[in-house]
C-alpha cells in the first residue's frame, strides 16, 4: 500500500478548508431567501391591504353614487313638484283674475241697474208762447231729481228764471220753466227767438245728469258725473 502524496494531503485540506465556505454560502443563501421571503410576504400584505382600500374605496365610490343618483332624483321631483307649484299658482291666478273680472263685470252690471232704476228722466209736457213770455213744462217720468239747475247756451232776447235747487221732483211731477222775451225781441218771430237750455240735476245717488231743451225738443238725460268719479 502506497502512502498518500504530499499533493494529496493538500488537495484534502483545501478540500477541508472549501466545506465551510460552501456551508456558509448556502447558510447565506437561506439567509437572502428568508429576507426575501420576508419582504415578499410584506409586499403581499401590503397588496393585501392596498386591495382592501381599493375594495372599500369602490364601496364608497358606490355609495357616493346612490347618493348621488338619489339627489339627483330628488331634485328632479323637485323641480317637477315646483312646476306643478307653479302650473297651480298660474292656474289659481287665472281663477282669481276671471273672478275678479266676472265680479267686477257683475258689479258694472249692478251699477247700471241701480242707475237705470234711480235715473230722474224729464219729457216735454206742453208749454206756451207769447210775444211776452215762454212757459216749458216738463214731467219727470223717472226718479227723483234733486239739485236742479238751468243754464241758457242760446236765446239772446229771453231771460230765464231759476230753479229751486232745494226742490226734489219725485217721479210724475212737473216742473215749470218761465222765461220773459225783452222787448227788443217781442216783435220777432219764434225761429229769430229760438233758445237751447240746459237742465241739470241728480238722482238720489248724487249721480249728474244733463237734458237739453230746444224749444219743444228734450234730450234723453246724459250721465256726466257719477258720484264715484
Amino acid at each position: 500500500m502506497s502512502e498518500p502524496l504530499i499533493t494529496d494531503w493538500i488537495n484534502s485540506i483545501a478540500a477541508l478548508i472549501g466545506v465551510p465556505l460552501i456551508m456558509w454560502g448556502i447558510i447565506k443563501l437561506f439567509i437572502k431567501d428568508k429576507a426575501q421571503e420576508r419582504k415578499l410576504s410584506s409586499m403581499e400584505k401590503l397588496a393585501i391591504s392596498q386591495n382592501e382600500m381599493v375594495n372599500k374605496m369602490n364601496e364608497q365610490i358606490q355609495e357616493l353614487s346612490k347618493q348621488t343618483a338619489e339627489f339627483q332624483r330628488q331634485s328632479v321631483l323637485m323641480q317637477d313638484s315646483n312646476e306643478l307649484i307653479s302650473k297651480q299658482v298660474e292656474l289659481q291666478n287665472d281663477i282669481f283674475l276671471h273672478e275678479k273680472g266676472t265680479e267686477e263685470k257683475n258689479a258694472e252690471l249692478q251699477k247700471k241697474r241701480r242707475l237705470n232704476d234711480i235715473k230722474p228722466y224729464f219729457v216735454n209736457n206742453g208749454g206756451t208762447s207769447s210775444s211776452t213770455n215762454v212757459s216749458i213744462n216738463l214731467k219727470n217720468k223717472g226718479n227723483t231729481a234733486i239739485n236742479l239747475d238751468l243754464k241758457k247756451v242760446q236765446g239772446d232776447f229771453i231771460h230765464f228764471g231759476k230753479l229751486d235747487s232745494e226742490k226734489e221732483i219725485d217721479s210724475g211731477l212737473n216742473i215749470e220753466i218761465k222765461g220773459n222775451i225783452a222787448p227788443a225781441g217781442r216783435n220777432l218771430d219764434n225761429a229769430t227767438r229760438n233758445y237751447i237750455l240746459e237742465l241739470y240735476f241728480k238722482d238720489i245717488d248724487g249721480n249728474k245728469y244733463k237734458q237739453v231743451i230746444t224749444g219743444q225738443k228734450v234730450s234723453k238725460p246724459e250721465l256726466i258725473q257719477p258720484e264715484n268719479l
